[in-house]
C-alpha cells in the first residue's frame, strides 16, 4: 500500500483513516476503524511526509520563517492524526494483532523521523532562519517555535558527522523497539497472572470487593469460552480451504498448524476456569486487588499478591530485565554522541532543573526532609503489628494491612465508609462542576454523538460558558480491562490545538484513562479517596490540553518542560479534600444523602497521617531513575535497587525490584525526569496557598490561573508563567507545610533549585 501520494487517490479510498467520515470537529470515527485499516493508512501518511519534506528542501526561495519553520510545523498532519489513534488503541484497547503491528510501525517511523531530524539540507535552511532571527520581527510565539526547531535538530544529531549520525539512527531504532517491547511485556505479564480463590481465603475483604472478584471470575470464564469458540471457528474455516488456494503448500501447513495451536492453547486456558467452584473469586493484577493487601486476614494470600506484583516482567517470555540494562546503555551512548556525560545531563539540559546536580540536590533535600517523619510512621506501624501477637516478623506484605488497622484505631474511622459516597459517576460530575467553576466552561455529555475507542468511555464537549463555543473534546475512559488496557492512569492528546494561516481553529481532542473496577450487576464502581484524586489529577492534565490557545500545535497543551507538566494535574488534587467541594459530589450512591460532616472531619483529621512515608516513597522512585540515568555504569538492577533501598527503606531486606516494571522510565518519557512529580508539587502547593487565601473559586485568581498555567502551553518559559501567576519566585516551603513536615512558621533549609529558561519540548504522547 506504500503508494506515492502523487498516484494514490486518498479521496476515493474507503479506508476511514485515509478518508475520514464527516464527524463534528473531525473527531475520529472509532466505530468505522478496523485493524486492517491501520497499516495502509500509516504507510500512506508516511509517504505524504516524505513529499512534504522534499517540497521544503526543493524550495528555491531563500529560507524564511514561513517557508521553512512554519512549513516544518505543518508537516505530518495526517500521520499525527492516524498515529495518535493507533497509539490510543494499543494503550486502551489492544489486541495481539495490534501488538504485532506496533513493531512494524516502529520499523517504518523511527528511521524516517531520525533521517528528517538529521537532514543536512533541512538543517541548513533552519540555521539560515535562526541566524537571521533578530531581523525577522517575530512575535513571542514565533520566536519560541524557531528556537525549539533549531535546538531540537541539534539535540537530534544534525551537527554530527556521518558515522555518528548513522550510529545515532541505529540507537534510536533500537530504543524504539525495546521501549515497545517493554510495554508489551509489562501488559502481558500483568495479564498472565490470576488467582482463583474461595470466600474463606478472603476473610476480612470488603463485600463490594468480593462481588467484583466474583464477577471477574464469571467474565474470565465467559471470555475463555468465547476465545475457544473463535479459535475453533478459525480452524474450521482454514480446514475448509483447498490447500491449492494458498500460495504454497508450506504456507497452508503453517496457517493450519497455527490455528491448531490456538485451539489447543484456548482449551488449556479454559480448563482451570471451567473447574472453578460456584461463587469462586478471581484475583488479577489489573486492576490491582489492593483490598487484599489492606484487609485480608490470610497472610499467605497477601504475600502471594505482593510477590506476584513484584515479579511482573521478571520471567520468560515477558522478562524486561535485559531490556532495562540494554536501554540504559543505549541512552548513555546516545547522550555521549551528542556531547553529554550521560543521559541525565542530556535530558536535564532541557528542563527547568537545568542539570543533574540540581536534581540530585533536590532529591537529597527531599529525602532528608521526609526521613524523620517516614521513619516514625514505619516504626509505629511495625511496632503496632508486632504487638498484635499475630506475627513474629514485619514484612512488606504486612504494611498495608496493619497500617489500615492502626489508622482505624487512631482516628476511630474506617475508610471503607467513604466509598458508598464516591461512586465514579458522581465523582465525574464533581470534577465537571469543579472545572466549570474554576475555568468558566461547561462539560456537556455527547457520548451518543461521538463513537469512542472503548464501549465504556464517555465523550464530552467542553464549551465556554460566555459564548457557547466548543473549545475541546474530552474522552473519559475509567475502567480496567486486564486483557486489553495497560495499567495506570494517563492523559493523551488525540489532537492538539492549533490555528491555521486563515485563522481557523483546530480544537484539541483529549483522552483521560484510569483503571477502576468496572461496575457489575448490582455493584457500582465505588472509589477510594486516593482514586478520586487520580481522576482529578488526570483531569488536570486533560484541561491543560483542552484549554490551550495558540497557533502552533507543538507549543500547545502539554508540550512543556516535563518538570512543569505535572503542575496543572497535581494542582487539581488539592480541591478533592476541601469540604465545600466534597459536599458537592460525595453523595450516597443509593440514598442520595450527602456525605456526613463527621466523615469530612475525619478526612481532614487524618490529612497528613502518612505524608512523610509517601513523600519518601515518591523520592525513592526519583532516586532509582537518577541511579540509572545519572551514571554511565550504574550496574545491575539488583545493585541499583539495593543502593536506593538502603537510602529510603526501613525494611532490612529488599523484597522486589521496581525497574523492570517502571513504565514511566522505560516505556514512557520520564527517563531522568521522574523527579518532576515532586518538583511540580512544590510549585502547585505554592499556587494552591493562593486559592486558600483568596477563595477556592475566587474569580480573579481562577482567571489568572487559566490565562497563565493552562492556556499558554509551551509558548512561554514555565518559570515566567509561574511568576506571572504568582508575582514572585516559587516558595519551596509550601509543599512541606501542606504535608505537615514543616510548621507554619519555621523556615526550612530547603532551597528552590536554579532553573534554566530555555523551553524545548522532549515530551512523548501521554502523561500519568
Amino acid at each position: 500500500m506504500a503508494k506515492s501520494p502523487k498516484t494514490f487517490n486518498a479521496a476515493a479510498s474507503d479506508n476511514p483513516l485515509i478518508n475520514p467520515p464527516a464527524m463534528p470537529y473531525d473527531a475520529p470515527a472509532f466505530d468505522k476503524i478496523k485493524t486492517e485499516h491501520i497499516m495502509p493508512a500509516i504507510e500512506w501518511s508516511l509517504e505524504k511526509i516524505k513529499a512534504e519534506i522534499q517540497a521544503i528542501k526543493d524550495n528555491k526561495d531563500d529560507p524564511s520563517f514561513e517557508n521553512t519553520i512554519e512549513a516544518l510545523e505543518n508537516v505530518g498532519y495526517d500521520f499525527s492524526r492516524i498515529g495518535t489513534i493507533f497509539h490510543t488503541l494499543t494503550a486502551n484497547n489492544t489486541t495481539p494483532e495490534l501488538q504485532k503491528m506496533e513493531q512494524k510501525v516502529n520499523d517504518l517511523t523511527t528511521p524516517l523521523f531520525s533521517q528528517i531530524a538529521m537532514d543536512e539540507t533541512l538543517f541548513e535552511r533552519i540555521k539560515a532562519v535562526y541566524d537571521n532571527k533578530d531581523s525577522l520581527n517575530l512575535d513571542a510565539e514565533q520566536a519560541m517555535l524557531l528556537e525549539n526547531t533549531f535546538k531540537s535538530r541539534e539535540r537530534s544529531g544534525a551537527l554530527l558527522n556521518d558515522t555518528d549520525k548513522k550510529r545515532l539512527q541505529e540507537i534510536d531504532q533500537l530504543l524504539s523497539e525495546k521501549s515497545t517491547k517493554f510495554e508489551q511485556n509489562t501488559t502481558n505479564s500483568t495479564a498472565a497472572y490470576y488467582r482463583i480463590t474461595t470466600l474463606d481465603e478472603l476473610e476480612g475483604v470488603p463485600e463490594r470487593s468480593i462481588k467484583s472478584y466474583q464477577q471477574a471470575a464469571k467474565d474470565a470464564l465467559q471470555g475463555a469460552k468465547d476465545a475457544l469458540k473463535a479459535a475453533e471457528a478459525k480452524l474450521q474455516a482454514i480446514q475448509g480451504i483447498d490447500k491449492a488456494d494458498f500460495k504454497t503448500k508450506k504456507a497452508a501447513n503453517k496457517y493450519l498448524s497455527e490455528a491448531e495451536q490456538e485451539v489447543q492453547q484456548a482449551k488449556e486456558d479454559l480448563e482451570p476456569l471451567a473447574a472453578m467452584p460456584e461463587n469462586a473469586c478471581l484475583l488479577q493484577l489489573q486492576p490491582f486487588p489492593s483490598e487484599v493487601l489492606s484487609h485480608c486476614k490470610n497472610r499467605e494470600l497477601r504475600k502471594e499478591i505482593q510477590e506476584a506484583a513484584g515479579k511482573v516482567a521478571t520471567e520468560a517470555p515477558f522478562d524486561n530485565r535485559p531490556l532495562v540494562t540494554e536501554m540504559v546503555a543505549l541512552r548513555h551512548e546516545r547522550a555521549q554522541l551528542l556531547g553529554y556525560d550521560n543521559h541525565a545531563e542530556f535530558i536535564l539540559s532541557n528542563r527547568m532543573a537545568g542539570s543533574q546536580k540540581a536534581v540530585d540536590e533536590f532529591l537529597e533535600n527531599n529525602r532528608q526532609a521526609y526521613m524523620p517523619s517516614a521513619q516514625d510512621f514505619f516504626e509505629k506501624t511495625r511496632d503496632f503489628a508486632l504487638a498484635s501477637g499475630d506475627i513474629d516478623t514485619f514484612e512488606p506484605y504486612d504494611m498495608a494491612y496493619y497500617d489500615r488497622i492502626r489508622a482505624e484505631q487512631l482516628f476511630d474511622f474506617d475508610d471503607e465508609l467513604l466509598r458508598p459516597y464516591l461512586e465514579v459517576g458522581n465523582v465525574l460530575k464533581g470534577f465537571q462542576a469543579h472545572v466549570e467553576k474554576l475555568f468558566n466552561v461547561e462539560m456537556v455529555d455527547c457520548t451518543d454523538k461521538y463513537p469512542a475507542y472503548r464501549d465504556d468511555a464517555q465523550v464530552f464537549e467542553v464549551k465556554n460558558k460566555d459564548d457557547g463555543e466548543v473549545v475541546a473534546l474530552f474522552y473519559a475512559d475509567y475502567f480496567a480491562d486486564a486483557k486489553a488496557k495497560r495499567g495506570g492512569a494517563w492523559m493523551n492528546q488525540l489532537r492538539g490545538a492549533s490555528i491555521d494561516k486563515d485563522g481557523q481553529k483546530t480544537i484539541p481532542i483529549i483522552t483521560n484513562s484510569c483503571n477502576y473496577q468496572k461496575p457489575t450487576p448490582g455493584q457500582p464502581s465505588l472509589l477510594s479517596l486516593g482514586e478520586v484524586e487520580t481522576l482529578f489529577h488526570e483531569g488536570g492534565h486533560g484541561f491543560h490540553g483542552a484549554l490551550t490557545q495558540g497557533k502552533y500545535e507543538s507549543l500547545n497543551g502539554t508540550n512543556v518542560k516535563w518538570d512543569f507538566v505535572e503542575l496543572p494535574s497535581q494542582l487539581m488534587e488539592n480541591w478533592v479534600k476541601e469540604p465545600a467541594v466534597l459536599q458537592e459530589f460525595a453523595v450516597h450512591h443509593e440514598t442520595g444523602e450527602p456525605i456526613p460532616a463527621e466523615y469530612i472531619e475525619k478526612i481532614i483529621e487524618k490529612g497528613n497521617y502518612d505524608a512523610g512515608y509517601m513523600g519518601l516513597r515518591q523520592t525513592s522512585l526519583g532516586l532509582i531513575d537518577m541511579a540509572w540515568h545519572g551514571n554511565t555504569e550504574p550496574g545491575t538492577i539488583d545493585e541499583v535497587e539495593d543502593k536506593v533501598h538502603a537510602l529510603t527503606s526501613f525494611f532490612p531486606e529488599r523484597s522486589s525490584a521496581m525497574s523492570q516494571r517502571f513504565g514511566h522510565l522505560f516505556a514512557g518519557g520520564y527517563s531522568a525526569g521522574y523527579y518532576s512529580y515532586k518538583w511540580a508539587e512544590v510549585l502547585e502547593a505554592d499556587i494552591f496557598e493562593e486559592f486558600k487565601q483568596n477563595g477556592l473559586y475566587d474569580a480573579e485568581t481562577s482567571q489568572r490561573l487559566k490565562e497563565t498555567i493552562y492556556t499558554k502551553g509551551g509558548q512561554v518559559d514555565p518559570m515566567d508563567l509561574f511568576k506571572e501567576m504568582m508575582g514572585r519566585e516559587p516558595n519551596p516551603d509550601a509543599l512541606l507545610r501542606r504535608e505537615g513536615i514543616l510548621s507554619e512558621t519555621a523556615p526550612s533549609q530547603n532551597t528552590a533549585p536554579e532553573v534554566q529558561t530555555q523551553n524545548l519540548p522532549d515530551n512523548g504522547p501521554d502523561f500519568g
